[in-house]
């Protein structure tokens, strides 16, 4: 007699995938995109790609805080505006980095606001939030509690005026100070007003969580948290052993979350206080907008639900005390099913640097992440900073590195995943050849395949993304190594059938490859799947298919197209170099960087136009710099010893920017000189790269700089004007 087996459908793990949130007042640069929202992604994608994973991402941009205030005021608008504006600019620039939120918020929004309300009330209920009265400098004239930041004086370390109430700003000194420290204090929003106004210390309640109370129950956490990185639970153990205070959470500024509790009028939630628990409310909006308000507890109120922090290493103390003590605190006597999950895990990162010094937008240190995809595509950037994560210490972005990890990416993977399909398609009339008898290196490769999803995903799982990267190079490798000995190109000449085994081997690898840097070039990942056509939707493309799924013998495969290029590292840092100046910030090319010799390439002159019907590349026109001018004068040149041409010869003095040297340009015209007059004050296009040499000299007069014109048939010169007011000094594209 047949039983009857009955089959039960496992639950799927469910993940809640968090980076820190960015603050708005700073466009983010490559260290905070490392730090956690790159981090935060690559995890997220890889989890979304296993069959048996339910996966929320979620972040948001901190909207509240001192800075923005201070900001606001200066720029005479509102804080909401301001802050509202710069999250617009944030989630542009995450989206243009291929940044896969399920849910990227902002902390000024209903659900987090009357979230934070209600979690604090409820802490409170539950006996852990004290009052006490502090002094606390008092502006007279605003009527207003001064925060830290919104107080300057002279620095008593180092004698600098317009240090904060924080913190002194200046480079050789960056005391972490008190604002009582400070000599000769002022209310910083005065100044901004025009007015110098020295506060007053005065009485002020304020509102704290009373850690004290947790200790116990977060050392319990710790010790009891088999996943936490050793380095950080020695450090929080130890935190918690030296006596963990009682923290403000309350703050006398405007800008912000109001405060709830009784008597609090006028202050807000101290701004650390409330963005830590958006990670929380960022699902309840999500849950929210789909109309599902039920899969908030669906993913929050399951003990078994798995929360991951991807930090920089600056915000361990957060994430690990006091976050998860906030959650302790508001889970008191609630029942299983009523109490929110405890964190999962942290995954911090050390620090990025740039060229060995820390990234300064005062200083023009650095790149930031909108200028970075001005340069190259998002992939090429996730790719490389991914491959030198700084997971266990600080790294620094050096440029010929950056250049190392590009050629890399382009000649281990994207090379042989286009020798591949290149040949296929030529050869073998766009079919993917059968295989035949295997010889050993033919199944060795096939391992390869085979073991790659596994030992990647592991690596991935475990947070060592970097590790993860070099691990898929090694496959790439293989790969190379299996085609260059092989040789099918040759092979193919005396056995096509031998040939045609090579290279379905090597298919079966290149979609391996396609899948594996899924997570980190979801572009590139796009763009393999769609040269071998593969019939399942892309997000239906499980990360066990690397190794299980196999492209079938006949496959029509599309004419294949590079997924990566070379780039020259100096032709970047001269277009880097050209955008940074354009907006007023000097830049100077890396002393790490080599320096190519100043001698012209015998093949760069191969490609030099030799007449006007000459089809250039595109890579040639971009060695064309054109930007703007603005045209200031224009003069007759009485005395013409410039040229040898019966026509006259005219001055035009351009404007090139603010704070750098007018530029002059002479042409020949028989123009008088009042029908040029009404040129002036228009912006016009002009070249900044011509050679000077005895061929140019015959033309341009020996001027480096050209401005684009044409002429009529009486020889009188016609400018090119730009058609809108621009800013001076843009590049044109």
């Amino acid at each position: 007699m047949l039983k009857t087996i009955e089959i039960i459908e496992m639950p799927k793990q469910k993940w809640i995938v968090t980076s820190a949130w960015p603050y708005v007042n700073a466009t983010p640069h490559l260290g905070n995109i490392i730090g956690s929202v790159l981090s935060g992604d690559v995890f997220a994608r890889y989890l979304r790609m296993n069959k048996d994973t339910e996966v929320l991402y979620v972040s948001g941009s901190d909207m509240h805080g001192t800075p923005i205030a201070v900001d606001a005021i200066k720029k005479g608008i509102s804080s909401e505006e301001l802050s509202s504006s710069l999250h617009e600019v944030i989630v542009r620039i995450f989206s243009d980095w291929d940044l896969q939120y399920d849910n990227y918020t902002q902390t000024h929004n209903p659900t987090h606001i009357k979230f934070i309300q209600d979690f604090y009330l409820e802490v409170q209920k539950n006996g852990y939030i004290v009052e006490d009265e502090i002094e606390s400098y008092y502006c007279p004239e605003d009527d207003f509690f001064l925060p830290d930041r919104f107080i300057e004086g002279t620095c008593p370390h180092c004698g600098e005026p317009g240090a904060r109430g924080d913190q002194c700003d200046n480079p050789s000194c960056g005391r972490v100070l008190e604002a009582d420290e400070l000599q000769n204090p002022h209310c910083k929003i005065c100044i901004i007003k025009g007015k110098h106004t020295t506060p007053i210390r005065k009485k002020t309640k304020h509102w704290y969580l009373d850690f004290p109370q947790l200790e116990d129950q977060l050392r319990d956490f710790i010790q009891n948290n088999q996943y936490i990185n050793q380095n950080a639970k020695t450090l929080v153990l130890n935190s918690i052993k030296e006596g963990l205070p009682r923290r403000a959470i309350t703050r006398d500024l405007k800008w912000g979350i109001p405060a709830p509790f009784k008597g609090a009028e006028n202050k807000t939630i101290y701004v650390w206080f409330e963005a830590v628990l958006g990670y929380i409310s960022a699902v309840k909006e999500w849950a929210e907008i789909k109309e599902q308000p039920e899969l908030f507890d669906y993913y929050w109120k399951d003990a078994e639900t798995k929360s991951v922090y991807f930090i920089g290493k600056d915000n361990i103390i957060f994430h690990w005390i006091i976050f998860p003590g906030l959650i302790l605190a508001y889970n008191k006597g609630k029942s299983p099913k009523e109490q929110l999950t405890m964190p999962y895990n942290v995954s911090s990162t050390e620090f990025l640097m740039y060229e060995n010094d820390k990234f300064s937008k005062s200083r023009g240190v650095g790149i930031w992440a909108d200028e970075a995809l001005e340069l190259l595509p998002a992939d090429y950037w996730r790719y490389a900073l991914i491959r030198n994560r700084p997971e266990g210490r600080d790294v620094s972005f050096i440029w010929s590195e950056f250049e190392n990890s590009i050629n890399e990416l382009n000649d281990k993977i994207g090379n042989f995943i286009h020798r591949t399909f290149t040949f296929i398609y030529n050869k073998f009339d766009a079919k993917i050849p059968p295989k035949g008898d295997l010889d050993e290196f033919d199944k060795e490769i096939l391992k390869v395949i085979q073991n790659a999803s596994g030992e990647i995903g592991d690596l991935f799982q475990n947070y060592r993304l970097k590790e993860a990267v070099s691990k898929i190079v090694d496959v790439a490798t293989k790969g190379n190594v299996y085609l260059n000995t092989k040789k099918p190109w040759s092979l193919i000449k005396t056995d096509k059938d031998k040939a045609g085994q090579v290279f379905n081997i090597c298919a079966q690898l290149s979609k391996t490859l396609g899948i594996l840097i899924a997570p980190i070039c979801p572009t590139a990942f796009e763009s393999i799947m769609n040269i071998v056509k593969i019939s399942k939707p892309l997000q239906n493309i499980s990360w066990e298919d690397a190794s299980d799924f196999e492209l079938k013998t006949g496959t029509v495969i599309e004419q294949p197209i590079p997924v990566f290029k070379k780039f020259k590292l100096m032709d970047m840092l001269n277009d880097f170099k050209e955008l940074r100046e354009s907006k007023g910030i000097p830049f100077e090319i890396p002393d790490s960087v080599a320096r190519p010799a100043s001698k012209e390439p015998q093949q760069d002159k191969k490609k030099k136009v030799s007449s006007d019907l000459d089809i250039i590349s595109y890579k040639f026109f971009q060695k064309f710099k054109f930007r703007t001018a603005r045209i200031t004068e224009i003069e007759k040149v009485v005395n013409n010893k410039k040229t040898e041409e019966k026509l006259p010869l005219f001055k035009f003095i351009l404007s090139v920017g603010r704070g750098k040297p007018k530029m002059e340009y002479f042409v020949n015209s028989s123009k008088p000189l009042q029908e040029y007059q009404s040129y002036i004050g228009k912006d016009v296009v002009y070249l900044t790269n011509l050679e000077t040499s005895r061929d140019s000299a015959k033309v341009f007069k020996d001027q480096k700089h050209v401005v684009l014109h044409t002429k009529n048939n009486a020889q009188s010169i016609i400018l090119i004007i730009v058609d809108k007011t621009v800013r001076l000094g843009s590049i044109i594209r």
